[in-house]
């Protein structure tokens, strides 16, 4: 007999050359799994996928997160978390004339069975309808947190599509990029 607390428990014979390898990938499997994971009695690292975002609304069962930061959205940054496991995919951004950062998000799955991962291994979103849907959500998101924010350098066509889906946004900034111009003289 022997006293268990409820979860689920894992024993795994580790060579000791690899104790730190596995327990390595044991961190980076629970870092956003949405539930506690001990390894060795200790209580692993978990973060909020989300964490940093502008702004967090909710869509069909997804957690949108918006960041306004340097364009870190490609194919290979994780943008979706499904329950700790995290696969890239490409989402809608929204750049501002002049600046460096642009918006993009990150979604965090509570309960959407909508978006579907390809199977068994769900590193990839299937091509559905859905998608359609998502990318929509997550622009009227994009554009919900530069209304937040209260100004914008968006361009006009931004600006229109962002009240064809129903934000208010005010007219954009005036102002002029400052303008330096290319030189050759390496001593400048």
């Amino acid at each position: 007999s022997c006293v268990r607390t409820p979860g689920t428990t894992f024993s795994v014979e580790i060579s000791a050359g690899r104790i730190k390898d596995a327990s390595r990938a044991i961190e980076t499997a629970a870092r956003y799994c949405p539930i506690e994971v001990e390894l060795n009695g200790e209580l692993v690292t978990r973060l909020d996928f989300l964490e940093g975002a502008d702004y967090v609304t909710t869509f069909e069962g997804l957690r949108i997160g918006v960041i306004n930061a340097q364009d870190r959205c490609s194919l290979y940054n994780p943008a979706i978390n499904f329950h700790g496991l995290t696969v890239p995919h490409k989402l809608p951004t929204v750049g501002e004339v002049g600046s460096q950062k642009s918006w993009y998000a990150k979604i965090d799955i509570i309960d959407c069975p909508a978006l579907q991962l390809t199977l068994p291994a769900r590193k990839e979103v299937v091509a559905s309808p859905f998608l359609a849907d998502l990318d929509a959500a997550v622009e009227a998101a994009i554009y919900a947190a530069i209304a937040k924010r209260g100004h914008h350098r968006l361009p006009f066509e931004n600006w229109c599509r962002a009240a064809a889906l129903g934000v208010a946004l005010p007219p954009a900034s005036e102002g002029l990029a400052s303008f330096v111009a290319a030189t050759n003289d390496l001593s400048l």
